[in-house]
């Protein structure tokens, strides 16, 4: 684990440094149920697994899927990251942002919002949370990996784009 972050960070380091490096954290980083101590050991890495960030008036938000799709290993980080949301959601309402997009690492859902709970989506119940917690904050587009391969679904006006990893794609 600490050897692959290492490589990692080396290698970030020869990116344009005017271009700031934005992480969001996977199960292989993180494992699929995230302990305070991983957390903690995440964190003096790469920097918080949750935050938010403006650019360009756009606010972007990013979380940490593995808490939210099993937080049995941390429940009070869970809580945390829940908490923290809906706060940055709703202090986002009154401000007139161009694009709102959430990145995480775990789609919402693959084909449809009440699909089946799977190895590859967040559970329904957190699912449809999180939905309303974005369709409030009139959220554009969340942006996740984990599949492997490309998926794309329409809900309402929010764009669930996932896309292929350039390491081990399972797809076209």
């Amino acid at each position: 684990h600490n050897r692959l972050a290492d490589m990692y960070l080396t290698a970030a380091k020869d990116l344009k440094q005017s271009i700031p490096l934005r992480n969001v954290a996977g199960n292989s980083d993180v494992s699929l149920q995230p302990t305070p101590e991983i957390l903690k050991w995440y964190r003096e890495r790469f920097g918080p697994p949750w935050y938010s960030f403006e650019h360009k008036g756009s606010l972007f938000v990013v979380l940490e899927s593995n808490l939210l799709r099993d937080e049995q290993g941390a429940p009070g980080e869970a809580a945390k990251q829940l908490k923290w949301l809906r706060e940055t959601l709703q202090s986002a309402a009154g401000k007139e942002y161009q694009h709102t997009m959430v990145f995480m690492h775990h789609p919402l859902c693959l084909q449809a919002v009440d699909e089946k709970d799977q190895y590859f989506n967040i559970p329904k119940a957190r699912r449809v949370e999180l939905l309303k917690l974005f369709e409030d904050a009139s959220v554009n587009a969340v942006f996740s990996g984990h599949l492997h391969k490309n998926a794309y679904l329409k809900h309402g006006d929010m764009e669930l784009i996932t896309t292929s990893s350039c390491g081990a794609a399972l797809g076209n």
